[in-house]
């Protein structure tokens, strides 16, 4: 018995360092397209006569993650989890080209931010392991309760 809480213990630190490792590399997904439009608008502008130089890669991408990231995490943290569902949750049907063309449009940024979002909440997973929270929220696990008590 004890060999098997110790080899789940073990899965669980090797899933914990997993988890942060990939989280860390998929937050950086968010600057790292900020970084590329950024870029991308600026050698646009540079054919113009009085265009500043281009601003390294570099640079710009760690301007980027210093902005980008804790808005990432912050919102993150908000939506808990369920952006994507709160998003497409409004959503009605179009009843016109435009409105058809603008809501793909936004389902397609809300694709962007959902994937800019999936290291934050990686990272999010692992600072409530390290902290012990359970991954049910409360009101699930009252209910839960209720069940097993009726059963």
């Amino acid at each position: 018995m004890t060999q098997l809480l110790a080899r789940r213990e073990a899965m669980g630190m090797a899933a914990a360092y997993g988890k942060l490792a990939l989280g860390l590399l998929l937050t950086l997904i968010g600057p790292f397209l900020v970084t590329l439009i950024v870029l991308g608008c600026v050698f646009r502008s540079r054919r113009a006569a009085t265009a500043l130089a281009a601003p390294s890669f570099a640079a710009t991408f760690g301007l980027a993650c210093l902005v980008v990231v804790p808005l990432l995490l912050w919102y993150e943290r908000r939506t808990r989890g369920r952006f994507l569902d709160d998003a497409i949750q409004g959503e009605s049907r179009a009843f016109s080209y435009g409105e058809f063309e603008l809501q793909k449009s936004k389902l397609a940024w809300t694709a962007y931010v959902e994937t800019a979002l999936l290291g934050p909440r990686l990272l999010w997973h692992v600072y409530e392991w390290a902290r012990g929270t359970p991954d049910v929220d409360q009101p699930m696990r009252v209910l839960a309760a209720e069940v097993v008590v009726e059963l």
